[in-house]
C-alpha cells in the first residue's frame, strides 16, 4: 500500500513578524545630508561613505500550499528586512527531510508514504530571529485499504520507514559513522535479525536480507543470523559480529550490501558482544571476560594486562577508542577491591583509574571525591571526554543517568527512569549509549532510538512499546489504546471502543473497571466515560444505539466451564443493568436463560450491534468461544433466543459484512449471496 497522502496545514506563526528595537541614540538625518557649522566651507568636497545594511530585526515565513502530497516537495521562503543569514532545522522525529541546512529558500520533503498520521515542525533562524511553521500529514480517507486514525502499530518488527514510522525489531546495537549515519543491529532471540541503516535524515532502511542464514556474496545472496555487534570504522569498512548455529563470525558489510567473513571466532569470543577499531585499522573483540585483538591471519588473541590481579570477571565492559587506548570496568555486584574502578590502559601500555565505582559516592563533582554506580555502555564525546550509562541503583528501580568524566569532574547530562508502567520498570532500562557524528548522543531503549540534546531526550526513529498497557488521550499517534475492542461508531464517523475488550489477561487496575474512548476521524482520541464494574470482571463488547445509548457486556474475568456475563447500559458515565447476572461463587454453569433483566442469563455473551428499532443483539459463546446461542435484547432488558443475527444488524453501510480472520491476517468482506473476499490484509 503506497496512499497518496492529503494532509491539512496548520501554520503556526508562519505569517508572524517579530520585531526587535535596537537602542541608542537620537533621530539622525539621511545619509547623505550635511550641516553647516561655523568655520565650514559648503563648496568644500567631502568623502564618500559607504552604506551599511542593518541587522535584521524581523524574519517572515511564506506560507505553506494548501495541500501537501506524499513525495512532493514543499518550498518554504524566509524574508528579512535586514542583514543576516537564514538556517533551517527539522524537529526531531518529524518524517521527510530538508533540501538545504540553509539560504533563503528550502524545499520540505515529505515521505514516499506515511503510515500514521504526524506532525513536522520546521524552524528557520537568523541570530536572534526565530519563526516556524507546523505542518500536520494526514492519510487520504478516500484510498483503498487501511490507513491509521489514531495510536500505533505497536513496536517490535522490522519496518522501514521515516522517523518514528519506522519500527525495530530490537537493537542490539548501533554504530555510528563519519558522515552521520547510525548502523543498527536489529536482533531478537529467535526471530530473523538485519542490519539497518537509520540515516541523518531519521530515515530507517534495511541493509541485509530476511531470511536467516550464514552466506557470504552479494547483497542478493548474502545471509545473517544473529547480528550482536556492529563498528563503523574509519577505514569505511563496517564491521558485524555475527552469532550463528555453527559458529560465531567477524564479517564486513559493504554499502553495495556484501558480506564478507572475516575471521571464525573461537570458543572464547563466541558470545562476544561489541567490536571495536582505530585509526591503525586494528580490530578489537570484546567478550564478557576478555578483549581479543584480530589478527592478519585472521586469529583472535587476547589483549593482555587489562584485568586486576584478581582476574576477569563475567561481566567486563570495554571501549577501545581510536588511537587503541583501552577503557574497562567490572560490572559485577560482588566485583573485589580491586575491580571497583573504570580503568584505562593506553596504547602504550601505561594503566591509571579514571573513576572509581562507589555507590555511596555517585554525586556529580571532582573525580576525586565523586564515582559511579553501575556504569554500562561506555562512549568518547568529540572532544574525546567519557560518557556513560549508570544505573542508579544495581537491582530494582528505573533510574538511570547519562554522565560525562571530562578532566577532573565528573557531570550528569540526562537523568532518565524507565519508559514502561509500572508493572514493567523492573530493571527496564535503556541499551547503547552513542555519540552522533554531530555530538549529539543517541541513546537506545529496546526498539527506538532517542537523541539527547540540551539536556532533553527526544524520540528520532521507531517505536517503543511504553504504552501499551494502559490508556492515552491525544491527537493521531500520540494516542494510546489498551488492546480495544467492541467497536462502534455513529453518523458523523466517531468511533467508540472498549479498553481490554475480551482481553484473558487483564491488567491489574483493570479488573474492575470499563474504560470507553471515542477516537473522530480527525484522530482525536478521548475517554468517554470510566465506570467501575460491580463484580471483578472485564469488558466483552461495545455497542451504540441510534440514540446515542452505550451498551456493554460483562464477562467473568476467566473463561471457565461456569463463566457467565450481563448486559449493561452505560449512562453517565454509570453502568446500569439491563440484562443477565454473573455468579461470583463460580458454581453455577453457563447457560443461555431467557427472561427480564436480572432473570436472564448469558454464558459468554458478545455483543454484534443495534437494530432501528434499539433491540440489541448477542451471540451467546461456550467455554471454548464457538457460537451457542443467539440472543435479542429489547431497551428494556427483555431476552430471548433467536435463530439468528439479523444480516441488517452485522452489516455496514455499503451492504457488506466484514469480519477480522487473525488467523490468517486478513479482514474479509461478506456479500448478501454468501461470497466472501479479502479487502485487507
Amino acid at each position: 500500500m503506497n496512499p497518496i497522502l492529503r494532509p491539512a496545514l496548520h501554520c503556526a506563526t508562519a505569517l508572524a513578524v517579530v520585531t526587535l528595537t535596537a537602542c541608542g541614540g537620537g533621530s539622525s538625518s539621511a545619509p547623505n545630508a550635511t550641516a553647516a557649522g561655523p568655520g565650514t566651507d559648503p563648496a568644500a568636497p567631502t568623502t564618500p561613505t559607504t552604506p551599511t545594511t542593518p541587522a535584521a530585526t524581523t524574519l517572515t515565513l511564506s506560507a505553506a500550499p494548501a495541500q501537501i502530497t506524499a513525495g512532493v516537495p514543499v518550498p518554504l521562503s524566509a524574508t528579512l528586512n535586514g542583514a543576516g543569514t537564514v538556517s533551517w532545522t527539522l524537529a526531531p522525529g518529524s518524517a521527510g527531510s530538508l533540501s538545504a541546512a540553509s539560504g533563503n529558500s528550502v524545499n520540505y520533503l515529505p515521505p514516499a508514504r506515511i503510515n500514521a498520521a504526524g506532525v513536522v515542525t520546521i524552524t528557520a533562524t537568523s541570530g536572534s530571529l526565530s519563526q516556524s511553521v507546523t505542518l500536520a500529514l494526514q492519510p487520504d480517507p478516500a484510498l483503498a485499504g487501511l490507513t491509521l486514525t489514531a495510536g500505533t502499530i505497536g513496536g517490535h518488527f522490522i519496518l522501514d520507514g521515516q522517523g518514528g514510522e519506522a519500527r525495530f525489531d530490537l537493537i542490539a546495537d548501533m554504530a555510528v559513522d563519519s558522515d552521520g549515519n547510525t548502523y543498527v543491529a536489529d536482533s531478537r532471540p529467535g526471530a530473523p535479525s538485519a542490519v539497518r541503516l537509520l540515516a541523518k535524515d531519521a530515515n530507517v532502511t534495511t541493509l541485509t536480507a530476511a531470511v536467516n542464514g550464514h552466506a557470504d556474496g552479494d547483497r542478493a545472496h548474502a545471509r545473517v543470523e544473529s547480528v550482536g555487534a556492529l563498528a563503523a570504522c574509519g577505514n569505511g569498512k563496517l564491521y558485524l559480529l555475527d552469532r550463528g548455529a555453527q559458529a560465531s563470525y567477524l564479517r564486513t558489510l559493504a554499502k553495495d550490501g556484501g558480506i564478507a567473513t572475516v575471521a571464525t571466532l573461537p570458543a572464547a569470543y563466541a558470545a562476544a558482544r561489541r567490536v571495536f577499531c582505530d585509526d591503525s585499522g586494528a580490530v578489537y573483540v570484546a567478550a564478557a571476560a576478555a578483549l581479543g585483538k584480530l589478527g592478519a591471519d585472521g586469529s583472535v588473541k587476547d589483549v593482555a594486562g587489562l584485568t586486576p590481579a584478581t582476574g576477569p570477571s563475567a561481566a567486563m565492559g570495554y571501549l577501545v577508542d581510536r588511537h587503541g587506548s583501552i577503557y574497562y570496568y567490572d560490572s559485577s555486584v560482588y566485583a573485589g577491591q580491586a575491580h571497583t574502578g573504570i580503568y584505562k590502559r593506553t596504547a602504550a601500555g601505561a594503566v591509571s583509574t579514571v573513576v572509581k565505582i562507589d555507590p555511596m559516592a555517585n554525586a556529580d563533582g571532582p573525580v576525586a571525591s565523586g564515582g559511579v554506580t553501575a556504569p554500562d555502555s561506555l562512549a568518547l564525546d568529540t572532544d574525546g571526554n567519557l560518557l556513560l550509562i549508570d544505573r542508579d541503583q544495581f537491582a530494582g528501580g528505573s533510574g538511570y543517568r547519562v554522565r560525562k568524566i571530562a578532566g577532573d569532574a565528573i557531570s550528569t547530562i540526562y537523568r532518565g527512569a524507565s519508559l514502561g508502567n509500572y508493572l514493567r520498570q523492573n530493571n527496564d532500562l535503556p541499551g547503547q549509549l552513542r555519540v552522533a557524528a554531530d555530538g549529539s548522543l543517541l541513546l537506545s531503549y529496546d526498539s527506538i532510538v532517542n537523541r539527547i540534546s540540551g539536556g532533553k531526550l527526544a524520540p528520532l526513529a521507531g517505536l517503543n512499546d511504553d504504552t501499551e498497557d494502559r490508556s492515552v488521550d491525544g491527537q493521531g499517534g500520540a494516542a494510546r489504546y489498551y488492546q480495544p475492542g467492541g467497536l462502534a461508531a455513529d453518523s458523523a464517523g466517531n468511533v467508540y471502543s472498549v479498553e481490554g475488550a475480551d482481553d484473558p489477561n487483564p491488567a491489574s487496575y483493570m479488573g474492575s473497571r470499563v474504560i470507553v474512548r471515542k477516537t473522530t476521524p480527525s484522530g482525536a482520541v478521548s475517554k468517554l466515560a470510566t465506570a467501575s464494574t460491580p463484580f471483578s470482571a472485564r469488558a466483552g463488547g461495545l455497542a451504540l444505539a441510534r440514540d446515542g445509548s452505550l451498551y456493554v457486556t460483562l464477562l467473568g474475568n476467566n473463561r471457565t466451564p461456569t463463566a457467565q456475563g450481563a448486559v449493561y447500559r452505560l449512562v453517565a458515565g454509570q453502568l446500569q443493568l439491563l440484562a443477565g447476572g454473573i455468579d461470583n461463587s463460580n458454581t453455577s454453569p453457563p447457560a443461555s436463560v431467557d427472561g427480564a433483566g436480572a432473570a436472564a442469563r448469558f454464558a459468554w455473551p458478545l455483543l454484534n450491534g443495534v437494530d432501528a428499532d434499539g433491540n440489541l443483539y448477542v451471540t451467546d459463546r461456550d467455554a471454548a468461544g464457538a457460537p451457542a446461542a443467539y440472543r435479542k435484547v429489547t431497551p428494556l432488558g427483555v431476552v430471548s433466543t433467536i435463530a439468528a443475527i439479523p444480516r441488517s444488524v452485522l452489516a455496514a453501510p455499503d451492504g457488506y459484512v466484514y469480519s477480522a480472520d487473525a488467523a490468517q491476517g486478513v479482514i474479509w468482506r461478506g456479500a448478501a449471496d454468501g461470497s466472501r473476499s479479502v479487502v485487507a490484509g
